[in-house]
């Protein structure tokens, strides 16, 4: 097992350096997300805790370890082709309506930051963490097809720019960008969707990272997920510990998340993908549906037998496969493997409409198996909307 581990471990560096001397090192990637993030969230804290983790654990690592491994080498060809994704400039045409409804959905989640009393106890300094979860309950349909739509309206504007004269506007919409999402919705990710705007236009109209801007990006979101944290707790004195602990969050959430979890479901508490039904069932208006389930992250909290304020609990790809379906976990796992792989050779595509690349990418980017199926309900949504805002299929 620990071979295994250290073997997997020095062919990803490997590939590492080596596309970063191609620049094929992409925040979008399959080997960003999917690979290289096993090192950090899964082969790592195993080796750290091994042989004191559930065999189950130990089951769902080495299988995945194995899965990944063969999956490198079945698209290795995939993750050298640099990629990048032009407009025409037809598309500048529809850009007076797209800042109408820019506009639009700037007000509606500034609607709905005032209305959950996030945005205003975060401007007084307060600490918010008992607010998230009303914010979700409150207003999570209205703030989450704007939270996309401001993603993409604002992607397509920026690559109608070039790198070389406008990365410093850029950079400055992606900032307040970020600024503007924390605290609307009090998510340290709304910081994070500002910097992946930023850095996919880099991406799409430059190149991919070198190695040692990976390690600056990767070492960068401690320091602000600390800070944020601070802010967001309403103390700012508690920065300093908080950063130390995002610095080996991996390893602690390991701990505290995959090894309670997986002990509380041994071999045979399975949940049955009630996870994702519960992402299926999210885009329904919680006025519509008052029982409606929240997201599954509050019920691993309770298996856990957690009871802190704010979000829930969440575990790795392969460890939240298993609470789903078991031994069978691998089945599923594979099938997500391929499904990315398959949007990432849309966007690689460029003879694909730019806005079908576009959605594959944001899709890519979505996260885990549950987020995604309910990021894409929304993504529905949010094109229906499109439609009908446009009037005609055709202008989109």
């Amino acid at each position: 097992m620990e071979l295994l581990l250290y073997l997997y471990i020095l062919i990803v560096v490997y590939l590492f350096f080596k596309y970063s001397r191609i620049r094929t090192l992409y925040i979008f990637s399959p080997y960003i997300l999917i690979y290289l993030n096993f090192i950090f969230n899964d082969a790592i804290p195993f080796l750290f805790f091994y042989p004191d983790v559930p065999e189950n654990i130990q089951y769902t690592t080495f299988t995945a370890a194995i899965i990944n491994l063969s999956f490198l080498f079945l698209f290795r060809k995939q993750a050298q082709v640099p990629i990048s994704i032009n407009l025409p400039l037809s598309s500048i045409e529809l850009n007076k309506k797209r800042k109408i409804l820019l506009s639009c959905f700037v007000f509606f989640l500034l609607w709905a930051g005032v209305m959950s009393g996030v945005l205003i106890n975060l401007l007084r300094g307060n600490n918010i963490e008992d607010l998230r979860r009303t914010s979700e309950i409150g207003v999570g349909v209205i703030r989450d097809i704007p939270m996309l739509g401001i993603q993409i309206i604002m992607l397509v504007l920026f690559l109608q720019k070039t790198w070389k004269c406008y990365y410093k506007v850029v950079a400055f919409y992606s900032f307040c960008l970020s600024v503007f999402l924390f605290l609307t919705t009090g998510n340290k990710g709304g910081v994070l969707v500002g910097v992946t705007l930023f850095l996919l236009f880099f991406h799409l109209k430059k190149r991919g990272f070198k190695w040692y801007e990976y390690v600056l990006y990767y070492l960068a979101m401690p320091l602000a997920a600390g800070t944020l944290q601070g802010i967001r707790g309403g103390d700012l004195t508690l920065i300093a510990s908080q950063i130390a602990v995002f610095f080996s969050y991996p390893v602690i959430l390991y701990q505290a998340n995959s090894i309670p979890i997986m002990n509380a479901v041994g071999t045979e508490n399975f949940f049955w993908g009630e996870e994702y039904y519960t992402g299926l069932v999210k885009f329904i208006p919680r006025f519509l549906w008052p029982d409606k389930p929240l997201s599954f992250d509050y019920k691993l909290k309770e298996l856990a037998n957690y009871d802190f304020e704010g979000g829930g609990i969440y575990t790795t790809l392969c460890n939240d496969l298993y609470i789903n379906f078991g031994y069978y976990y691998f089945i599923f796992y594979i099938l997500w493997l391929l499904f990315i792989h398959y949007l990432y050779g849309m966007v690689m595509d460029d003879k694909r409409f730019y806005y079908s690349r576009i959605i594959a990418l944001f899709i890519i980017l979505m996260g885990g198996i549950a987020s995604t199926i309910g990021s894409c309900e929304i993504l529905l949504l949010f094109l229906l909307f499109l439609i009908l805002y446009y009037s005609r299929v055709k202008t989109l």
